[in-house]
């Protein structure tokens, strides 16, 4: 396929955005799940398993079972496709409670950290040390989507920020040019805005009837003006991945003893000791407070919507 790409990435002309096809706007499948979340650890053992301690995910294989919506006929590809591309509306801690000593904060990766501390850390929420509530309390909730958005997730209902540049794109070893499939959004794109290649892509010729050729110039500036225009509003996750994770707030680790108040707030001597009996009952007291295993409960309800299955 030959094209002109005198007007290529930098054009100064008006983009338009692809749009689904003139019909009723039909929803996706909105689903509730209310998950239990159970984090149990010691300090020290935390602070052993560094980046992903505190972290607790559904059981892979699982994910599916869990938040899916069984289709007749779906295969696992078509499931995990739909699972990543889902929009959360609403998420909701309906009661959770804490035997750590310490303050937590909370991270769930579907949903954007919005409770900040002093020190700039931002959480989904946070968790005061030795507490329990049964108050629902809302986390999240998204703005609507507007029926422009909704036409674009009928019409590509496999495609979200991440993978807008490697679905259905054929890349070519050090060339200029990459095959893009005829049905990815890139393609709908260009059908609408024919300056960016200086012709219309409808009449250029298919390679086995399935893959146009373009620039990858060509294929960045559309990708990135997808992600801004559309994807940007539409804040698709994928809840393959979907995850919780606890955290030890305003402290340098989960070991950190800081000043020593905090570990030592329920410590008391027994009479009659001497001294250094008394540093060994302190020392001993230290190594049970990052010893002792504590645990993390809650129950998330979250609510969401999948594409619809072709």
């Amino acid at each position: 396929m030959s094209h002109n790409n005198s007007t290529g990435p930098n054009s100064q002309q008006r983009v338009v955005l692809p749009k689904g096809e003139e019909e009723p706007h039909t929803r996706g499948t909105v689903l509730e799940r209310t998950l239990h979340v159970n984090i149990s650890n010691s300090l020290g053992n935390l602070a052993l398993a560094g980046p992903h301690g505190g972290f607790w995910k559904p059981v892979d294989g699982t994910q599916f079972q869990i938040l899916g919506h069984a289709v007749e006929g779906m295969d696992s590809s078509a499931a995990t496709i739909q699972l990543s591309s889902a929009m959360i509306h609403e998420v909701t801690l309906l009661e959770h409670q804490s035997s750590f000593p310490v303050p937590l904060g909370v991270h769930i990766n579907c949903i954007p950290a919005r409770e900040y501390t002093e020190l700039g850390e931002a959480y989904a929420y946070t968790v005061l040390p030795n507490s329990s509530t049964s108050a629902p309390q809302s986390v999240y909730k998204s703005e609507p989507l507007s029926d422009d958005m909704y036409e674009w997730r009928k019409e590509f209902p496999k495609y979200n920020a991440a993978n807008l540049e490697t679905e259905g794109i054929m890349h070519v070893n050090n060339q200029a040019f990459v095959f893009i499939d005829c049905e990815h959004p890139v393609v709908s794109l260009l059908r609408h805005n024919a300056h960016l290649i200086g012709c219309d892509i409808d009449q250029q010729k298919k390679i086995e009837g399935t893959w146009y050729k373009i620039s990858r110039p060509v294929l960045k500036t559309c990708c990135d003006t997808l992600r801004q225009k559309v994807l940007a509003k539409m804040q698709t996750q994928d809840l393959n991945t979907f995850s919780v994770q606890i955290h030890r707030i305003n402290a340098n680790g989960w070991e950190d003893l800081g000043d020593g108040s905090l570990p030592m707030k329920n410590f008391k001597l027994k009479a009659g000791l001497s001294q250094e009996e008394e540093e060994d009952a302190k020392r001993k007291h230290l190594r049970q407070f990052t010893s002792t295993p504590y645990s993390y409960m809650a129950r998330i309800r979250i609510k969401y919507e999948l594409p619809q299955v072709a």
